[in-house]
């Protein structure tokens, strides 16, 4: 493929990648605008069906409390309160009083009834022996005594609850509150407290048929269908028939009975209509790229008829006619390749006439360069003959000090190689120490702490002494005690770490910062940041740690890379005897 391409003319490459931008772009696009058309339909729908279960959940939340309240007015009423406060006993003398009670009790419960279309079943119970009263509507059997009652786990939560209500659902078989429910029930109930002798002195509940609570849910079925949760997260009802497939469903919490109510809906209508985006999104694509296929085309031949002709200019060029022009009316970067073309013809002739000159110069270029590979050679000679003549002469530490000399200038040229072994870093160091030593004497302290397993390793040349060498000029020239150098260098894992520290004084935070970025002013430092960076691609740390008002930390961490047989050596040594 890669083949055909490139055999292609120019005109016919740009066209391909104009496509090959165009139409992943448009593709995007079209992602885009579907992504954005999906998440606005989801949105309405989801918005819609927020509306409707909040609009059911606030109805039944409004009869819930309704119930609750009436409830409320039953438990602190004076005749119930009356009524179930009277002696359990039988006396002949309070028997009639007991039967009025009990008359009164249930016209009582009966106007509530009749005055709340919404209640289907009122039952009250004492542990006097009065009662039970029970009244309902419909086919429906409360339980007879409130010995049953008290075996539920209603009765159980709503003594827990002091006097407060508890939502319970009861459907045709249940036999919790009811021996027979008739339909299925949404029951508040709540124990009659005697607050004076906190006591227990009976037990109320109200129900409501299901299918009240249908009506409301009917009303707002909009293609979906509504469940009913009770305060454990058990399902209790639905209202409306159950879809199959996937739904997209909103949930609201019924404050007044702490029941949760979902509503949801089908995506089926939501998927047909992001399918019909999706197609006029294709079509729509399919015809771009249809309709910019001719103007790419006649486009791309505007263009480059005029590099036709200035292919056959250089065709002729090749052939050795360098009095070749060609005319183009373009004043585009086109018509500049043109004159280009002609200028560089013009020059062609000028440029093989100087060739020979130029030749001529490159010759005494590579003569000079040759004559400056003599120089290191005259001064390794040079160094020779003072080392043997203070030899002879006796002066062995002027002997001593021109080998450790000739040792640093031989380590320092390395053959011209810019890598070098730990081992001959150290070797450096300590013969610049030497020479150092003679000068300041009692003044310098120095150890050298290189581990042994790290000298074969191959490291960038002179990244230790610049360092041991800015601390002694710069470090201890106005000290006032003796300084003391420290270069150490161990491997951890496969980094290699050196550490130059000295006692000289220290530098400033912003000083620091700048040995690090390599804004020294000096050259040597400056040079070593600049050459760990180009060797080790950012992959290395160079840390410059100042303690303010002595004190410098120079911690550099490199990868290990061990000996070639190419490294090592840089000139002739100057010859030494076994007391130099």
């Amino acid at each position: 493929m890669l083949k055909f391409f490139r055999k292609l003319s120019i005109r016919y490459k740009l066209v391909l990648i104009l496509y090959m931008i165009i139409v992943p772009m448009s593709f995007g696009l079209g992602s885009y605008v579907y992504n954005i058309s999906y998440r606005n339909a989801y949105d309405t729908t989801e918005r819609a069906n927020k509306e409707i279960v909040t609009q059911v959940s606030q109805a039944i939340s409004f009869v819930g409390r309704d119930i609750d309240e009436m409830s409320i007015y039953i438990a602190k009423n004076n005749l119930v309160f009356e009524t179930l406060s009277l002696p359990a006993a039988v006396r002949s003398h309070d028997a009639l009083e007991r039967w009025r009670a009990e008359i009164a009790m249930r016209l009582f419960i009966n106007e509530i009834m009749a005055a709340k279309d919404s209640i289907t079943s009122i039952s009250i119970y004492g542990n006097n022996n009065i009662g039970p009263f029970r009244e309902t509507n419909d086919s429906s059997i409360p339980v007879e005594s409130l010995d049953k009652v008290c075996k539920t786990a209603v009765f159980d939560e709503a003594d827990a609850r002091k006097g407060g209500p508890v939502w319970s659902y009861e459907d045709v078989d249940a036999q919790s509150l009811f021996e027979s429910a008739g339909s299925p029930k949404l029951i508040s109930s709540r124990v009659i407290r005697d607050n004076s002798a906190n006591a227990v002195i009976g037990f109320l509940s109200v129900a409501v048929n299901e299918s009240y609570i249908r009506g409301i849910c009917q009303s707002a079925l909009d293609g979906g269908f509504f469940r009913f949760f009770d305060q454990n997260g058990r399902q209790l009802f639905t209202v409306g028939d159950p879809l199959e497939g996937d739904t997209l469903s909103s949930m609201e919490l019924i404050p007044d009975m702490g029941w949760k109510v979902e509503y949801c809906v089908s995506t089926l209508a939501l998927s047909q209509q992001l399918d019909a985006i999706q197609r006029g999104i294709v079509v729509l694509l399919c015809a771009i790229g249809i309709g910019l296929l001719p103007i790419i085309v006649l486009v791309s031949r505007s263009l480059f008829q005029p590099l036709q002709t200035v292919i056959k200019g250089m065709k002729r060029a090749q052939q050795g006619d360098f009095d070749v022009q060609v005319t183009l009316k373009q004043q585009d970067e086109i018509g500049a390749v043109g004159e280009g073309f002609n200028s560089m013809v013009k020059d062609i002739k000028t440029l093989i006439e100087t060739t020979y000159e130029l030749r001529l110069r490159e010759q005494e270029a590579e003569f000079s360069a040759l004559q400056a590979q003599i120089n290191p050679h005259f001064l390794y000679n040079t160094l020779d003959s003072i080392f043997w003549k203070a030899q002879r002469a006796g002066q062995l530490e002027i002997a001593d000090m021109t080998y450790a000399l000739s040792r640093i200038f031989r380590l320092t040229l390395n053959k011209g190689q810019g890598l070098t072994t730990v081992s001959a870093e150290k070797e450096m160091i300590l013969y610049y120490f030497e020479l150092q030593k003679n000068r300041f004497k009692d003044r310098l302290e120095y150890s050298v702490d290189i581990q042994d397993e790290i000298l074969p390793c191959i490291v960038p040349k002179l990244i230790l002494q610049p360092f041991v060498e800015n601390a002694i000029l710069h470090g201890f020239q106005d000290l006032d005690r003796p300084g003391r150098l420290k270069v150490s260098g161990h491997r951890e894992g496969d980094r290699l770490c050196f550490v130059v520290e000295d006692n000289g004084a220290g530098l400033n935070a912003e000083t620091a910062k700048k040995l690090e970025r390599g804004e020294s002013p000096g050259y040597g430092v400056r040079n070593v940041a600049e050459r760990l960076r180009l060797q080790y691609k950012n992959e290395h740390v160079f840390r410059v740690e100042h303690n303010l008002p002595q004190g410098v930390r120079i911690y550099m961490e490199i990868s290990v890379s061990k000996q070639t047989d190419e490294l090592g050596g840089g000139g002739p040594d100057v010859g030494r005897t076994e007391n130099g």
